[in-house]
């Protein structure tokens, strides 16, 4: 139990740390969180808020190892609190309980400086607790007051002049303190006449009340249909907005099916409960109204108005005048006409609160809106973890399957139960309709089903709404409330995938800003902070059929292509962030413009895609894409066959498919060099040397380096790229000076043009040439400055060379188990990434550090993979790097004739990097006692026996 009312303290236990205990109580009220948003919430100034976190759970789980629940992605909160149970008891009107629970205010002694969002949070929150006690302190005062215990009515109601954060009480409850008190003769009653006076409120004579309350009525509120699984940050933050004096109108927004009804129900039964809205609480199901016409005469049918002289309006105008009530209006899209109505019935009836659920807003002046979206549920990444079968999604799917089949097996079905709810994207509706089906069908054909059509999404449940009978029941409804123009906007935004920004609707769609408002408005687009626009995947679907019969298609995945190819020749197309979100986009414009042979636009944007791909780590991806296209070019241009076959071998060229990277230059750049394509020819000679790098030709790879650089006209950025080339083609042939002259000269070119991905390249290879001249601790801050930035840019293909490079220096440092770790990551990323060209020397250098760990067994094992690759790659550096390992792993088992012939090899052997040429030749100075004349046989000679061994 976390006590969070007056001191705040964990129970039966000395931890007193406030900001831990504070994380703890958040948590508990809150719910599950991010850990990223823990952390800027909670350390909003500091550089490592995760860091921070981290502490703080730690210090937790020593006092209370089950106190917290925490993954890589999110953390929650496993005990209860006091504040907790307060609200339980005064929920079910367990006021007595309740009011001796109160011990102070929520977190009265907390002493900490903390962000301004969370000391918000905290305020409101100890002035909801606040509020909610001082009423029902009131209300038992005023009861005891019917029953003539005075004495009793005066304890309660100083008890509630106290619980008050402040003394800025409104006219009303001032005047029940001052009703009470005069009636007990309270010494306290000459604070409230001071109070009047401060204020100007004129204070009403007391009168001593026969019945201050009686039940609050409830007339035409339906019972609760079923439970409600999720939805508490909605429920709470509706209840709250009804509290407020200045939200009088609140509309809850959302698309059909995502469950607006069901909550506003549950709020309405919950206010209820509270004794809130003294004068009722109201429920007018608007589905069956036709016409805005209608919706006067509907609400005083339902109220039974006597009606003098057939005026409705102000018939209903003179009742709702005084009241203290709430009215709740369902499904009121298809009555917009009338909204002026309703904003005239407020101002008129100025206690009167209105609660409206609508596909689209009513755009009144006093409207405030909750949109509603669908119930949070798991990323595919956070499947295997134990907290993803509690996500509200997930919850609910259960909740429905087992109303269905009681015997629904939810641990044999699981992956499918995640499946489905990203498929629907907690889309309520879908849900419910999808668990209809679980008696009748194994789960995994009810998903492949739904994703085939989500015509099956359907039921024949009698009593349940005819626009919830199925998805596209519901879809059909918001259709048919649409304009001719919206629905041909609609139609046409069908075409972008994963999303679009304005500008690209208005370019292809014909959508002007007004109109995607319009939409937003109606539940069928959403917009993010960053503006860009999506729609729900099952809306997808469905605008895909109407594009799909629409005769202006062609015209529009025309233009589609069109807009997205332009893009990428475009600055912003520089912008990881950027292309990830337009991938989707990007994908499909390509494919329209191949399939239309449209290939000089293709040919155009290639490097923007190699780019990407090889930034993104996604190689095998961009292999995939650029095979299709070479399928159809045999009647493109030499200027399009050039530059697709100059992309291809540069993605071969970092896969370490070496051979068709070689079949695929030769091929490409003298078609380049036929149509003086200047770029295409730098993207092929600086792809051949990166080939002749890797295969050990390192004088090769300087002079085409060299001659790149003498080339007329070269940009500023192509300079500081070819220098950190021949700075890492420098190093690898021992020249360690010239290497860092041109690494440095780079770098200050790069730094000054404010090019990020680029410095992050420049600063892993100074790293690696201060890591293999021995100096550790510069090599380090090379390292940790280049990881932080990739982290920051998103630039996955540097990321395990730093883990890599990183576990070397903690291996050096004897820091065995974090070598380890990071040594194993670098290896998961590239084997994940198809990048073979570094996973040979990843192996090799988990052996290494296997061996400093003495773990000779698992050492060998690492390194006979890692010459089995290189052998497979023809990667001879990589295979002398290896062989060096191995020679070292021979010393360590006292072999040393077989690792003094390693040794000769490498220090004789053209392709051995510089480091890996002076590390053999020093340890060869342990071995001097050896024949100098042993025969030394050929690299593929060696490593055939090895692999063969």
């Amino acid at each position: 139990m976390l006590y969070t009312l007056g001191d705040l303290a964990l129970k039966d236990a000395a931890f007193k740390r406030q900001k831990p205990l504070l994380l703890l109580a958040y948590l508990t009220l809150e719910g599950r969180k991010e850990r990223r948003y823990i952390a800027e919430l909670f350390w909003p100034e500091a550089s490592h808020g995760l860091t921070s976190l981290s502490v703080a759970l730690s210090q937790l789980r020593k006092v209370m190892p089950d106190a917290v629940l925490a993954d890589e992605s999110y953390v929650s909160s496993q005990i209860s609190s006091d504040t907790q149970e307060l609200l339980e008891l005064l929920n079910s009107a367990n006021y007595l309980e309740a009011v001796a629970l109160y011990k102070g205010e929520f977190l009265a002694g907390l002493q900490l400086k903390l962000g301004t969002e969370l000391e918000e949070w905290i305020w409101q929150t100890r002035e909801y607790l606040a509020e909610r006690v001082q009423g029902v302190l009131l209300d038992l005062a005023e009861k005891a007051l019917e029953q003539d215990l005075s004495e009793k009515s005066t304890e309660y109601a100083e008890t509630a002049y106290k619980v008050a954060s402040t003394n800025d009480f409104d006219p009303e409850t001032l005047q029940r303190f001052y009703t009470l008190f005069f009636f007990s003769s309270s010494p306290k009653l000459k604070d409230i006449k001071r109070l009047a006076t401060d204020y100007a409120i004129e204070l009403q004579k007391p009168k001593r009340p026969e019945v201050k309350h009686k039940e609050i009525p409830s007339l035409s509120l339906p019972a609760l249909p079923s439970a409600l699984i999720g939805r508490d940050p909605e429920l709470l933050n509706m209840s709250q907005l009804l509290k407020k004096p200045d939200c009088r109108l609140l509309t809850v927004l959302g698309p059909g099916g995502i469950g607006k009804t069901k909550l506003s129900l549950h709020l309405a039964h919950d206010l209820l409960a509270q004794k809130h809205f003294r004068d009722g609480i109201y429920f007018m199901a608007l589905d069956a109204i036709s016409s805005a016409d209608f919706l006067l005469v509907e609400i005083v049918k339902t109220f039974n108005f006597e009606i003098p002289n057939q005026d409705l309006k102000q018939t209903l105008l003179n009742h709702f005048a005084t009241k203290d009530c709430l009215l709740i209006l369902d499904n009121f899209e298809h009555l917009l006409e009338a909204s002026p109505f309703l904003s005239e019935l407020l101002s008129a009836c100025p206690r009167l609160k209105l609660l409206v659920t609508s596909r689209e807003r009513l755009n009144l002046q006093e409207e405030w809106v909750l949109t509603l979206e669908g119930l949070p549920y798991p990323s595919q990444s956070q499947e295997t973890l134990d907290s993803s079968l509690y996500y509200d999604a997930v919850q609910f799917f259960i909740y429905q399957a087992k109303r269905n089949h009681l015997g629904f097996d939810v641990s044999g079905n699981q992956a499918e139960i995640y499946r489905l709810c990203r498929m629907v994207e907690g889309s309520p509706l879908a849900l419910e309709l999808a668990a209809s089906w679980v008696a009748s069908l194994p789960l995994k054909e009810i998903v492949t089903e739904i994703e085939q059509s989500y015509d099956f999404l359907e039921t024949n449940i009698k009593n349940l709404a005819s626009r919830h009978q199925s998805i596209r029941a519901a879809f059909d409804s918001s259709w048919m409330l649409l304009r001719d123009k919206e629905k041909q906007i609609l139609t046409s935004l069908a075409v972008f995938r994963g999303g679009f920004k304005r500008e690209a609707a208005a370019e292809v769609a014909g959508a002007s800003l007004p109109m995607l408002a319009n939409l937003v408005n109606k539940s069928l687009l959403r917009v993010d902070h960053t503006g860009r626009y999506t729609r729900h995947a099952l809306l997808y679907q469905y605008m895909q059929e109407k594009l799909s019969e629409d005769p202006k298609q062609e015209l529009v995945c025309g233009r589609h292509s069109k807009y997205y190819l332009n893009w990428l020749l475009e600055s912003q197309a520089g912008h990881l962030e950027a292309f990830d979100s337009e991938w989707e986009n990007l994908r499909i414009a390509w494919h329209y413009a191949l399939k239309n042979a449209e290939f000089t636009a293709l040919a155009d944007v290639v490097f923007a895609f190699v780019k990407y791909f090889d930034l993104r780590s996604r190689l095998k991806q961009g292999v995939a894409l650029f095979a299709q296209t070479s399928e159809q070019l045999a009647q493109a241009s030499p200027y399009v066959r050039g530059r697709i076959a100059v992309a291809r071998a540069f993605l071969y060229t970092r896969m370490g498919d070496y051979e068709k990277a070689k079949d695929l230059l030769d091929a490409g750049i003298p078609e380049c060099e036929k149509t003086a394509d200047d770029l295409g020819l730098q993207w092929g000679l600086s792809t051949s040397a990166m080939l002749a790098r890797f295969t050990g030709s390192f004088t090769k790879a300087k002079n085409l380096y060299l001659h790149l650089l003498e080339t007329e006209g070269i940009s500023e950025l192509l300079k500081a790229n070819l220098y950190g080339s021949l700075g890492v083609v420098e190093e690898a042939l021992g020249n360690y000076a010239a290497a860092k002259t041109y690494l440095l000269e780079g770098l200050a070119i790069e730094k000054k043009l404010d090019k990020k991905e680029a410095v992050v390249t420049k600063l892993l290879n100074l790293g690696t040439l201060e890591l293999n001249t021995g100096q550790l601790a510069q090599a380090q801050h090379y390292y940790q400055e280049s990881l932080t930035l990739a982290k920051q840019m998103g630039i996955r293909h540097s990321i395990p060379i730093l883990f890599h490079n990183l576990a070397n220096i903690a291996s050096k440092q004897n820091r065995h188990g974090e070598a380890k770790s990071l040594a194993l990551e670098a290896l998961n990323l590239v084997q994940k990434s198809g990048e073979r060209s570094k996973e040979s020397g990843m192996l090799a250098s988990l052996g290494w550090v296997s061996m400093r760990a003495n773990q000779v067994s698992e050492a060998k094992n690492y390194i006979m993979q890692s010459l089995q690759l290189a052998l497979e790659l023809k990667d001879e550096p990589s295979a002398l790097t290896a062989l060096l390992r191995y020679a070292e792993l021979r010393l360590k088992q006292s072999d040393k004739a077989q690792a003094y012939k390693c040794l000769q090899l490498i220090i004789r052997h053209p392709s051995a990097l510089g480091w890996t040429r002076a590390k053999a030749k020093e340890l060869l100075t342990t071995l001097a006692e050896l024949n100098q004349n042993m025969p030394i046989p050929e690299l593929y000679d060696v490593l055939s026996e090895l692999v063969i061994e």
